[in-house]
């Protein structure tokens, strides 16, 4: 049975898949016991669970626990160290200088680790409660957007990192972050990619692993534009971020599961940095990668 769309309430809603879902580490194959919709919206292109996590599976450590085997902050922060270095690269360090910023949905603190000797200030807005203890050693810490927005704090630049997926209102999430920015500020949004080139080779192999219980929303150009549009961004840009090289989709053709990067292959750096450039070029890379410049259009 169909739904209305979660995120435009249009009834132009198909049932893109009704199987069990990934609930856990994928290497130890846990998978929900029932079948649970994935709903794909035919006008605004969004693409979401038929049913969303309640937040206090991110409050609690449920999350952490489930997909990580481990809720402690020096797991994630392994899992997560390498992916910041790319982002880093990709935002600048002339944008990131002396600039106050805020990164919602700081998890274990990467990317304010990697950014708070050169920031001005730092905030870290994230629901785990057991990870403020770390990140208030360098970060002013919140707990969601909204207590931030309502501090009336304004930094120059706001980030948020494979967050949007989780939270049950995308709009309301970008308006929080447009909200808490200086006029001119700019935002950073990185997101998973439903079109990912894992998804064209492999399929349903793919969506075993890709889609999971924490991730209430599954984005593309277009559902992202009209998320960026009804949030009242003014200034921005759609563009792609990939983050494994080569060896990860032959490793998913040959093998039919994630082998992560730096399989050994012939092929090195030089070409894994061609291969990035053109799966982002032609849209099929493994992340959204958004800039908004607020104020300006």
């Amino acid at each position: 049975m169909t739904i209305k769309c979660k995120l435009c309430t249009s009834d132009a809603t198909s049932i893109l898949r009704d199987k069990p879902i990934r609930q856990g580490a994928f290497k130890k194959r846990e998978f929900t016991q029932k079948a649970i919709a994935l709903h794909e919206c035919n006008d605004c292109g969004a693409i979401f669970l038929e049913d969303f996590c309640d937040v206090s599976f991110y409050e609690d450590g449920n999350y952490r626990e489930q997909f990580n085997s481990s809720k402690e902050i020096n797991v994630n922060q392994l899992l997560h160290d390498e992916e910041i270095n790319d982002v880093v690269h990709r935002i600048g360090l002339h944008h990131l200088r002396g600039k106050s910023i805020a990164d919602f949905g700081a998890g274990g603190g990467n990317f304010l680790d990697a950014v708070s000797n050169f920031a001005s200030k730092t905030f870290a807005i994230e629901p785990a409660k057991h990870y403020h203890e770390y990140l208030s050693k360098n970060s002013e810490v919140y707990s969601f957007g909204e207590n931030f927005v309502d501090a009336g704090i304004k930094v120059d630049i706001a980030t948020s990192l494979s967050v949007i997926e989780h939270v049950d209102n995308p709009i309301q999430h970008v308006k929080e972050l447009i909200n808490s920015v200086v006029d001119g500020g700019l935002i950073y949004i990185k997101t998973p990619n439903f079109n990912d080139v894992c998804s064209k080779f492999c399929g349903e192999n793919f969506y075993e692993y890709f889609i999971r219980i924490s991730h209430s929303w599954y984005f593309n150009e277009k559902s992202m534009s009209h998320i960026l549009k009804e949030a009242g961004a003014d200034n921005f840009k759609i563009q792609y971020f990939h983050k494994y090289d080569i060896g990860n989709v032959i490793g998913w053709i040959k093998d039919n599961k994630p082998t992560g990067n730096k399989i050994n292959l012939v092929f090195d750096e030089v070409f894994n940095a061609f291969y990035r450039k053109y799966i982002e070029s032609k849209g099929n890379a493994s992340h959204l990668w958004i800039e908004i410049k607020k104020g300006e259009v």
